[in-house]
């Protein structure tokens, strides 16, 4: 998570032009993008390393589709995780749908109201 962070702050020094465009600032967007990394705890992230399996001696498990394999989606464990961390403080549920859309996936859609 600290590598995608530092490495996303690292592009947006070049240019951060369309930061204060909206009132953003650097800092913000690269933490938004080194959080995106907590779905990078899901096993069947993580079973993509062969490497990984063997090390924790998984590869049997893996190979027998038994819990390593469970989320093909590793989006969805930010947006979850970011989703309920916002909605115990005081972000109401609207907001934090979004927030957690654009940490997990990486893009947000939203409609004008």
């Amino acid at each position: 998570m600290q590598d995608t962070r530092a490495v996303a702050e690292k592009i947006l020094a070049l240019d951060d032009a369309i930061l204060s465009q909206y009132g953003l600032k650097r800092e913000q967007i690269a933490l938004m993008a080194g959080l995106h990394d907590i779905g990078k705890i899901s096993p069947k992230f993580q079973s993509k390393c062969k490497e990984w399996l063997i090390q924790n001696d998984l590869g049997r498990k893996a190979r027998n589709g038994c819990g390593y394999t469970n989320e093909g989606n590793h989006a969805k464990i930010p947006q979850y995780t970011i989703k309920n961390f916002l909605e115990c403080g005081s972000t109401d549920e609207r907001s934090a749908e979004y927030w957690a859309a654009l940490l997990g996936c990486g893009l947000l859609l939203v409609k004008p109201i």
